[in-house]
């Protein structure tokens, strides 16, 4: 089973290229991408960089339904090929005549046979033989063909077989999810559960949904809410991340605990009170009890379709933003907080990250995370103890028990939702960044339309790590439960040696 994930920008370049009504005729176009295996064995494949379109002097030939190309051209593809860090190698080409249904012809077929042929023998000896060329690596390559409404594509392995490629995702300002006309069937969803949002959510916006994994990453009280409310909204697949037993304390915002709960991991608490939902087998709630920065949580992280942060920390936002970009995988956090000190006062906020359209959690304006913290977590134990020594950190953050209440966390994982909800179903430009202040009454609400801010160029993240997939690690930060004992004996050694 083989996913593609494809920046919207690169696939409507495409459609653009290959379905242009003043040229009736087959062109080529070729993509790159990474391949990596999630917890479920599923091969998901990223394309990052833009399409290669070859001009109409590339063809020896190029008639209305074929084409080929100078034997100098495509030796040159391979090369190029060769010398990137990609391991999957895509085809396109179209059947503009075709005004929708198309499926590979027999001469397409051969075509892919002969480059599959040509891949995995003569193409992977020279890697093998001449480093010099390019690394040797595991290969693998992917055929799509376009019509005037649809879409076919499969993966063609080392024997020849071909392999329908399940569905392409593009991530976009307005997802879109595309089931190649030769792949199975998607899910199906309740119509009769859904039936009073038959107005507003769209029915292949509904399967959409029905269809998607959500990563809630954080499964304490406003991930408790947030889980519930998208699967009130036809959300039947999920994967939830969560370290931490309910304590006494969480009885007051947990959504739907009970006093026999403590003391059980809250992410297989909310899997279970999420498949009661259900009918039997109609939901699908993988607990991971494990926190997000932990690496044997990483198979289950980038099988997400769309990761839900709902954390009290900034190391974890901060390792959730990387895996979003290098994965493509759009993102959507909340935060809550409570002020004490000269009244009281309730903040929420609701940020947003679909990589490649807009900015992420490091290079946006907004201030959203402690990099002064998160440096901390992230280095070794001699330069974080000078850091504590020094005054930039406090050495014992978790004794800080942040003020918790359970209507701040509705308020927010309502805002949360709605924004999610609206970015699915385009009712109007989806925020980025949504921010609340209870006492001065503040609404602050920035989207697409009034502050379109971008991904910086100077992000390394948005730049260098974009759709970088496995080819480079995710952060770590020091692992828990040496970091207190490694901090105490750090500091004690460099306050010996001064």
């Amino acid at each position: 089973m083989t996913q593609l994930r494809i920046p919207e920008s690169t696939f409507a370049a495409l459609r653009r290229r290959h379905l242009d009504p003043a040229a009736p005729f087959e062109r080529l176009s070729y993509m790159f991408g990474k391949s990596f295996t999630d917890h479920l064995g599923a091969t998901h494949v990223l394309v990052s960089s833009p399409p290669l379109q070859l001009s109409d002097d590339c063809f020896v030939r190029q008639a209305g339904a074929q084409v080929m190309l100078y034997d100098d051209v495509r030796d040159a593809l391979w090369v190029q090929f060769a010398r990137s860090d990609d391991d999957v190698f895509i085809d396109i080409h179209d059947h503009w005549f075709s005004p929708g249904g198309t499926r590979f012809s027999s001469v397409d077929d051969r075509d892919d046979l002969a480059r599959a042929h040509y891949m995995f023998g003569p193409f992977a000896a020279m890697l093998r033989n001449e480093p010099g060329i390019g690394a040797d690596r595991p290969l693998r390559t992917i055929s799509i063909v376009l019509d005037q409404t649809s879409l076919d594509a499969r993966e063609i392995d080392i024997e020849g077989g071909f392999h329908p490629i399940e569905r392409i995702d593009l991530v976009g300002a307005m997802p879109r999810r595309i089931i190649p006309n030769s792949a199975r069937p998607p899910r199906g969803f309740d119509v009769d559960r859904m039936l009073r949002q038959q107005d507003f959510i769209a029915a292949e916006r509904q399967q959409f949904i029905a269809g998607t994994t959500f990563g809630i990453v954080g499964c304490g009280g406003l991930g408790s809410v947030i889980a519930e409310a998208l699967f009130r909204i036809g959300a039947r697949d999920f994967i939830l991340f969560d370290e931490d037993a309910l304590a006494t304390h969480n009885l007051n915002r947990w959504q739907g605990a009970r006093p026999g709960d403590i003391d059980r991991n809250k992410a297989r608490l909310l899997a279970d009170r999420l498949r009661r939902f259900g009918r039997v087998g109609e939901v699908s709630a993988l607990a991971v009890p494990l926190s997000v920065v932990d690496r044997a949580a990483q198979p289950m992280l980038q099988g997400c379709d769309i990761l839900i942060g709902c954390v009290d920390n900034d190391v974890a936002r901060y390792v959730v933003n990387r895996a979003a970009v290098q994965y493509l995988i759009p993102y959507f956090d909340a935060g809550v907080n409570i002020r004490t000190r000269e009244g009281v006062d309730f903040e929420s906020r609701v940020f947003a990250v679909i990589p490649g359209v807009s900015a992420c959690a490091e290079c946006t304006a907004y201030d959203l995370l402690d990099f002064g913290g998160i440096e901390a977590a992230m280095t070794d134990p001699v330069t974080a103890a000078e850091m504590v020594r020094a005054g930039y950190v406090s050495d014992r953050p978790e004794l800080l028990a942040a003020a918790s209440a359970y209507p701040l966390n509705l308020r927010a994982a309502s805002t949360l939702v709605t924004e999610l909800t609206n970015w699915i179903c385009g009712y109007r430009p989806w925020a980025t960044c949504v921010f609340e202040n209870w006492r001065d009454g503040l609404h602050q609400r920035s989207d697409r339309g009034n502050h379109p801010e971008r991904p910086s160029p100077g992000c390394s993240v948005c730049t260098t790590l974009f759709g970088a997939a496995d080819q480079i690690p995710l952060p770590r930060p020091r692992p828990s439960a040496e970091s207190e004992q490694a901090l105490l004996q750090a500091a004690e050694s460099l306050h010996a040696a001064m």
